[in-house]
């Protein structure tokens, strides 16, 4: 989640890594010291701010209602090119939010189509910026981290995040799992 342009992502927050990742991710995810949480993604990029209104809001409600809330685990860490992350189980729950999504607004498809496959993920470390620093920090990551998963959390509410102009991120709209309307 980096840009210079206002934003916006679709995401579930998961407090419950916090005390785990929250130091790494403060030092090695940009987006964590402007106000993200630990999170999974649903969908990014999402829609414009701009365009975010009370309609797509309710319809963006409708869909996430129809999930139960549900319980999983950060149970392994894994790798992008220089991104490391945490794997979250059974991926098929925030898989199935994010097609339900992207069914009801499928002009935002997950990072704008560039990949086939959707990977739920929980970011701790881009080493975009220091590439060269990237293998012994994930190195040391993983072995910190060792022993510490699996880590239990739950599922509970959807955040619907917005950038600012400052690239701030702020919570726009929080929508509970299992709410039909």
């Amino acid at each position: 989640m980096e840009s210079q342009q206002p934003e916006s992502a679709i995401v579930i927050p998961v407090p419950e890594a916090e005390a785990l990742v929250g130091a790494w991710r403060m030092r090695y995810d940009p987006v964590a010291e402007h106000g993200v949480p630990a999170h999974v993604t649903l969908l990014y990029p999402f829609c414009p701010p701009n365009g975010i209104d009370e309609a797509l809001v309710e319809d963006l409600a409708r869909v996430v209602a129809g999930f139960e809330p549900f319980d999983f685990e950060l149970n392994g860490v894994s790798r992008f090119p220089l991104i490391t992350w945490l794997v979250p189980s059974p991926a098929e729950r925030f898989i199935a939010i994010t097609e339900a999504i992207v069914a009801c607004f499928p002009e935002f498809p997950p990072y704008c189509g560039r990949f086939d496959d959707i990977v739920p993920h929980l970011t701790v470390i881009h080493g975009h910026d220091r590439p060269d620093e990237y293998p012994a920090v994930d190195a040391e990551f993983r072995r910190r981290i060792a022993g510490h998963l699996p880590l239990k959390a739950r599922a509970g509410e959807v955040q619907l995040m917005v950038s600012n102009a400052d690239q701030t991120w702020s919570v726009e709209a929080k929508l509970a799992l299992g709410t039909r309307r």
